[in-house]
């Protein structure tokens, strides 16, 4: 045992040493985390080897000897028998455990070379997962810092959301409550090691890890694959994979665990019907871990329910008891849609699915078909395209590999082939299933992604079945070997690109784009301009990124006196600026800052450089001009008058004078639906004037508004030169937002023209109003 535990001390050490060279290789801080856990790991081994030393025997020649004998324990092996006995313990003479190990199987050579290479390349798939992985992809986005974001909120409240409810099902991202599972997973390392990209995204590394070890025991265990470990490095080279799998997208998650469901339902199939109790877990797992993955399961599990019916109702037993199981794991899901019925539908209203359009059902239909066929059409996946957002692919790469392709439709041939096998009819549902969901909206492959995986299996069906064709076993073992090595190497050398190429592949680094600047920005910059400066207040613009106050509370920026502005701010209204106030922007706002002529001096402080090499940010302090109070004071009277939009109601043109908006168009207050809105600048009343082309009967008037206390005054001319009858109400503390009516019983009976003043009673100018919709009756 001590040659033993030596061993594995060596083992560990070199490995010590092979981390201490890739981190000089790659100087990343995976360099740093990882050489720390190694060297406590063999150091905790070479510790227990010398403190056992002493009363460790070895059991080298004499099968019965004790392998531990020790003054309290004895352990022992006879045959597959494990027996462990606790003796002199107070007054208990002594207790044994014992367990009896099923008969170990001889390996021949090809099982033995398989198996090391299986462990080989899931060693590969790691090594390309943790290099740099704070480096790559270029960008840390709001959507991976806001599971650990959450996550130490949850843990702070004590398990409680923000309403006050035990272990809530699913989180809030921004306008998507479309967070769950992904949240709790990133407690334990959060509470652990803190908030930082590495720990957010190794968290989501280590479950892909064994999302590829799940590939690999398919193709072994149902398929019979003799190279079975070649799905797991052709999963590792997908490019989509390869990408995504170094984030903490939750999407990736969903894929891994989907990997581990489909694993568990192939050895309900052929092993043991108790395996649904972990398929449905794992499917579980897959429902919670990504709002797609909803769909994901619905149609894998109706599919699955209708192809192996019959197998289901000769155990019809377990089947029940799955069920009742099913609906445990659905309870979570069932309560938050008690509380929130609109979450889907605000969802799918986010997403401007064109399900919600007021459009025939078989425009609908013929839609969905269209959307979904494009999410399993070659010219998708294995082209590049310019369809998904830069950040989501890697320049001059398919989605999956070109050259992949012929071994995928080998794949696809002996599954069709083999269609009365239930490993193959699984592999084409988890095919079909993957773009079900995503074709209610657009595909994008964030949403599709989990086709990459029945992708990787019928690949590597493909080409294993090509090596087959091979004489001789020496020649396939050849042969395997040198697909192992060329796999690897274009494991490695996608790595290497990315490292050296894929900060310039995309040079859009702003919010449609890369989204470039938060590792660098609250990790480098923002804490060093603070420390030099201390008394200073820094405005960071949060134009440059989606959600940017998720990184003030991921990297706990508050500490640096920090707030969220940009440089708009100073120039729309008259701020308080001195000295010591220093300003974040980016290059198209620090342009705009010098052509408005309202500040008399701008200090550059320093630049932070995009990749590319051209200016990013601009760190500057900035002092008004000194009559500034009457510039800003006649853009203010400029910004009062209204601006006229047309509106085509029941078939008429009417002019619609109104206060200047800053989001929407007066359009959206007659469209009929309360999603869409019209947001006032800044006018407090927010002024609607409507001018009939000729007098038109109008018996009332309802409004639909923003949440607020508000009082709405109606100015009613039966002809402009009168004087018009005047209608007003407040409407105070409606418990969501307010649909309120004005019945205009005191006439006049035709009206000419109508104003509409709204006047937030709460909010003094400027305000934003939010005005949902508009109807006259």
């Amino acid at each position: 045992m001590n040659q033993k535990l030596l061993s594995v001390s060596a083992c560990l050490l070199i490995s010590l040493a092979v981390g201490a060279w890739l981190g000089r290789q790659w100087q990343g801080e995976i360099a740093d985390r990882v050489l720390t856990g190694i060297a406590w790991l063999a150091s905790l081994v070479a510790a227990l080897a010398l403190a056992n030393a002493a009363w460790l025997r070895i059991a080298a020649r004499d099968p019965a000897a004790p392998l531990i004998a020790g003054r309290h324990l004895v352990l022992t092996r006879h045959a597959e028998r494990w027996v462990l006995r606790l003796q002199h313990l107070g007054r208990l003479e002594f207790v044994e455990f014992a367990l009896t190990l099923p008969r170990a199987q001889p390996l021949d050579r090809a099982d033995a070379f398989a198996r090391v290479l299986f462990a080989l390349s899931l060693g590969v798939y790691a090594v390309t997962r943790l290099v740099a992985l704070d480096e790559f992809p270029i960008y840390f986005f709001t959507d991976e810092a806001i599971h650990p974001v959450l996550a130490s909120e949850l843990i702070q409240r004590g398990f409680r959301d923000v309403q006050g409810n035990l272990f809530p099902a699913y989180f809030q991202n921004g306008l998507y409550w479309n967070l769950s599972l992904s949240v709790y997973l990133h407690a334990l390392p959060t509470a652990l090691l803190g908030k930082s990209i590495l720990v957010t995204r190794a968290m989501s590394v280590v479950i892909g890890i064994f999302g590829a070890a799940a590939v690999g025991l398919i193709l072994k265990l149902f398929f019979r694959v003799e190279r079975w470990w070649l799905g797991v490095l052709l999963l590792s080279i997908t490019p989509a994979w390869f990408l995504h799998s170094r984030t903490a997208f939750e999407t990736a998650l969903m894929v891994s665990f989907y990997a581990w469901f489909l694993l568990c339902y192939l050895l309900y199939r052929y092993r043991s019907p108790h395996y649904l109790f972990p398929a449905l877990v794992f499917g579980a797992a897959t429902f919670y871990a990504y709002s797609n993955g909803q769909t994901v399961m619905l149609a894998s599990g109706i599919l699955f329910l209708v192809s192996d019916f019959r197998y289901h109702l000769r155990h019809w037993r377990v089947a029940a008891w799955g069920a009742l199981l099913l609906g445990f794991l659905a309870l979570p899901y069932v309560s938050f849609r008690a509380q929130m019925p609109e979450a889907v539908t605000s969802h799918l209203r986010i997403l401007n699915s064109y399900w919600l359009l007021p459009i025939p059902l078989e425009e609908k239909i013929g839609r969905w078909l269209s959307t979904y066929a494009y999410g399993l059409s070659p010219r998708y996946w294995f082209l590049p395209n310019e369809h998904d957002l830069v950040r989501h692919r890697m320049d001059g790469y398919g989605h999956l590999w070109w050259w992949t392709f012929p071994f995928f439709l080998l794949g696809v041939a002996q599954c069709v082939r083999h269609i009365k096998s239930p490993a193959s009819r699984a592999l084409i549902i988890a095919a079909l299933s993957a773009p079900f969901g995503c074709a209610f909206a657009e595909i994008f492959i964030t949403r599709a992604l989990l086709f990459v995986l029945p992708a990787s299996i019928l690949t590597a069906l493909g080409l294993d079945w090509l090596i087959g064709w091979l004489r001789t076993p020496r020649a396939r073992q050849i042969a395997a070997l040198g697909v192992f090595v060329s796999l690897a190497g274009v494991n490695v050398a996608m790595l290497r690109d990315a490292l050296a190429n894929g900060p310039t592949w995309h040079t859009n680094y702003g919010l449609y784009g890369m989204q470039w600047g938060a590792r660098q920005l609250f990790s480098q910059e923002i804490p060093a301009l603070a420390q030099r400066h201390p008394a200073s207040s820094i405005y960071l613009t949060p134009t440059w990124a989606n959600g940017t106050d998720v990184f003030v509370r991921f990297f706990d920026a508050d500490r640096f006196n920090l707030r969220l502005l940009n440089v708009d701010h100073f120039l729309t209204y008259k701020r308080d600026l001195d000295s010591n106030a220093i300003l974040v922007m980016t290059k198209e706002e620090y342009d705009r800052a010098q052509k408005s002529g309202k500040f008399k001096e701008i200090a550059l402080e320093q630049t932070l450089k995009y990749p590319d090499g051209n200016d990013g940010f601009y760190f500057a302090r900035l002092a008004y001009v000194d009559d500034v109070d009457a510039i800003f004071a006649a853009e203010r009277e400029a910004r009062r008058h209204l601006v006229t939009e047309t509106v085509t109601l029941n078939g008429e043109t009417i002019p619609i004078a109104h206060s200047l908006f800053d989001g929407g168009r007066v359009q959206d207050l007659f469209d009929g639906d309360t999603f869409t809105l019209a947001r006032g600048m800044e006018a407090n009343p927010l002024i609607l004037e409507f001018a009939f082309p000729q007098p038109r009967a109008v018996r009332g008037i309802e409004g639909t508004f923003g949440k607020m206390n508000f009082r709405w005054t109606l100015l009613v001319y039966a002809d402009a030169a009168e004087p018009p009858v005047t209608y007003w109400a407040e409407h105070r503390d409606s418990p969501g937002e307010p649909h309120v009516q004005m019945d205009f019983d005191r006439g006049p009976t035709r009206v000419s023209k109508l104003r509409i003043e709204i006047l937030a009673l709460d909010a003094a100018e400027p305000a934003h109003i939010h005005v949902r919709e508009i109807q006259l009756r």
